[in-house]
């Protein structure tokens, strides 16, 4: 029922759009050892700036592979989850807002950048496969990360990954006109697997659905205007 309410809020959000997307849950884990979950899409093995099999499949309304889903994912039940739509209790994890955010990434909202290398984490290679996201990123000096030589190459430095050059935004124009200035992400300066470069700025609002984490007894149901924003551009 939380998967059904968190698929038709993004729906509610991405209004004009009436494509469908295939997503595949793998068996849970039940341990409480890995992350709270995790969903993503996959990618053409092709050089080139790309949103993912979701992403095109709700925006264009064709399948383009209907021999497997669209994106995949899986949660780990061994954490203390509130599975309601009420208010979670101090110890527990909101099992809606954790479906929300992990959706979406798998609609598009991640990067596909390997540290240190730069290389695409799709095709191993530079030009390779990076997602539309990644061409909005740049240092806080104004550098972008990647530039659409050979389809899609990243021309930024290991360094730009853990915010080393004043940081790391987003300066997607319609994000910029939303928020006023481009928009932080977080880049800790021991690169995180899975979370830098993928999520907003601790300093950005702390119900922002797509910060890196959420803690126990918080809610985050509802994008920020400028979430919104980024998932325009």
């Amino acid at each position: 029922a939380r998967v059904v309410d968190a698929l038709n809020y993004i729906a509610s959000v991405l209004s004009g759009e009436t494509g469908s997307a295939d997503i595949h849950w793998n068996v849970s884990q039940t341990d409480g050892t890995g992350y709270l979950g995790s969903c993503g899409p996959y990618y053409w093995q092709s050089n080139g700036f790309a949103g993912g099999f979701a992403y095109d499949h709700i925006t264009t309304g064709v399948d383009p592979s209907g021999g497997q889903p669209d994106a995949t994912g899986t949660m780990d039940f061994g954490h203390n989850w509130y599975d309601g739509t009420g208010s979670p209790g101090g110890s527990q994890y909101d099992l809606l807002s954790v479906l929300i955010h992990e959706f979406t990434h798998a609609i598009g909202f991640a990067s596909l950048i390997e540290y240190p290398s730069g290389d695409s984490a799709i095709t191993s290679s530079n030009p390779g496969a990076y997602s539309y996201y990644d061409q909005f990123l740049q240092n806080g000096n104004g550098v972008a990360f990647c530039s659409a030589a050979g389809g899609a190459s990243f021309v930024g430095s290991a360094n730009d990954l853990i915010g080393q050059n004043n940081g790391v935004v987003f300066n997607g124009p319609v994000a910029l006109a939303v928020w006023g200035v481009n928009v932080p992400i977080y880049a800790p300066s021991t690169w995180a697997d899975g979370s830098s470069i993928s999520h907003f700025d601790t300093t950005m609002p702390n119900d922002t659905v797509m910060r890196h984490a959420i803690t126990n007894g918080q809610t985050k149901r509802v994008y920020q205007d400028f979430e919104i924003a980024v998932l325009n551009d």
